[in-house]
């Protein structure tokens, strides 16, 4: 018989824990310690290779939602039998928080690890009326410790918090964030989907230096045979000369108007119309789950880290890039659970990707964007985005709030701003209003805007 709910796992002796909190451990010893700031850190010690299950439980009392980096909408109280997240470095993050209707946090912890794949079972126990966490992991080579934050207003409080913690426990620090990252962007996918040119880009950059944007991302549709939806061309990442004849020069003309300039890949896509299939399919067994006609390349096998730190760092040298906007990582989840660690693996290849990019260019700019965004990632970009919400100012706002309460550093940047050009101005504004705790990213055609929406944009 599978097991549905917590109820149904093998019992195990509770510890109080933090003010309502318990604790209680299979697979592994834990001790606790105070840490500043009323912070405690519980540590729990195990033999490499042990599985360990880690219970948190606490009383129901006036509980009302549960945050963690990836529950987008869904921040209500769910059954035991239905809070189930899996997370690595490229997924969410092992952090929690849940809340009463006051605001004021019941719970608050964060993993210091964020690497490792992560089972969290969460939700509300039926059989024991309380709400429980439970975190399912591989003890590794040294202790994995949750920090605890205790009671506080709010979960931006607790965070801030945990975030100060996670920030000194960090394997290295964020990746420095240059003047040009917290400047507007301009970005060409809503405005231009895949029909970009090398004249009609330049252009729009002139518009939008006007506007003050100190960034231009050239999204998907510059690459060779990248001229439809669906992702069976990718893995060649070879510039489309009808399009961009001299990218290195269209980049040069761009920058001579004051923007950094950042190009759009995916490096860990194979389709099978790529001239590059045949050679490296068997590195990529494995369909995407989110690219549709794409395999993924698996970053647990060496040949694929090499091959991808060339490719990004062979693009900012050949073009002359301030950076990358390095898109589908969270498709490399595709592989855990199976035989090595795929945090791990990742971990070992964007450690080479920084060094091989900051020797290129020191204050290289990186673009990430949500479900890849927990505090592991802080140090491997410095551009952190909300996912894809077009048009969608709520969604927009409130995913760039979640980003910026797990930031360890970096730049909380919007999802591209599109609206309706027969719209009233008032409906432009606001798409950039919802979104100003954050750096805006422009992705509308700015040489067709009309003139109220011009002067709105302006203002």
């Amino acid at each position: 018989m599978s097991i549905v709910t917590t109820a149904e796992r093998p019992a195990a002796p509770e510890t109080p824990l933090i003010d309502d909190v318990t604790v209680a451990l299979l697979g592994g010893r834990f001790a606790v310690r105070e840490l500043p700031g009323g912070l405690i850190a519980l540590d729990i010690t195990a033999p490499k290779g042990t599985a360990v299950e880690i219970r948190l439980a606490v009383p129901l009392r006036d509980a009302v939602g549960f945050w963690h980096p990836a529950c987008g909408w869904e921040r209500t109280l769910l059954a035991d039998w239905a809070g189930r997240i899996h997370t690595s470095l490229i997924k969410g993050a092992p952090v929690g928080c849940l809340y009463e209707t006051s605001g004021a946090t019941m719970l608050a912890f964060a993993a210091q690890d964020p690497v490792i794949e992560t089972e969290l079972v969460f939700g509300i126990s039926e059989a024991t009326k309380r709400f429980v966490v439970h975190l399912h992991l591989t003890a590794g080579d040294g202790p994995y410790t949750l920090a605890f934050a205790p009671r506080a207003t709010s979960v931006a409080t607790a965070l801030r918090s945990l975030r100060g913690r996670l920030a000194e426990t960090a394997a290295l620090p964020p990746l420095p964030t240059p003047a040009a990252g917290r400047a507007p962007v301009y970005s060409t996918w809503y405005a231009f989907g895949q029909d970009v040119h090398a004249d009609a880009v330049e252009a729009e950059a002139a518009h939008a230096a006007d506007l003050g944007c100190g960034t231009l991302i050239l999204d998907d549709g510059w690459v060779a045979g990248g001229n439809k939806r669906g992702y069976a061309w990718a893995g060649d990442w070879a510039v489309d000369t009808a399009k961009f004849p001299d990218l290195a020069g269209h980049v040069r003309r761009v920058k001579e108007l004051g923007m950094a300039y950042l190009v759009w890949v995916a490096p860990l896509l194979l389709g099978p119309e790529s001239a590059a299939w045949e050679r490296m399919r068997d590195l990529a067994p494995l369909p995407s789950r989110t690219a549709p006609g794409a395999h993924v390349l698996d970053p647990r096998r060496p040949e694929v880290r090499a091959h991808i730190v060339a490719l990004c760092a062979g693009m900012v040298a050949d073009h002359g890039l301030d950076g990358l906007k390095i898109d589908f990582l969270d498709d490399a989840q595709i592989y855990a659970g199976d035989g090595e660690d795929i945090g791990l693996a990742m971990t070992v290849l964007l450690d080479e990707l920084r060094v091989a990019l900051q020797a290129i260019r020191p204050g290289i700019m990186i673009e990430l964007r949500q479900p890849y965004l927990g505090h592991g990632m802080a140090a491997y970009g410095n551009l952190l985005r909300a996912t894809d919400c077009p048009a969608d100012a709520v969604a927009n706002r409130v995913r760039t709030l979640d980003t910026g309460l797990l930031a360890l550093g970096g730049a909380v940047h919007s999802d591209m701003l599109m609206w309706d050009p027969d719209g009233s101005p008032e409906s432009a504004a606001r798409q950039l209003l919802s979104v100003l705790t954050s750096v805006p990213q422009l992705s509308s055609r700015l040489d067709r805007l009309r003139d109220d929406h011009r002067a709105a944009l302006a203002f």
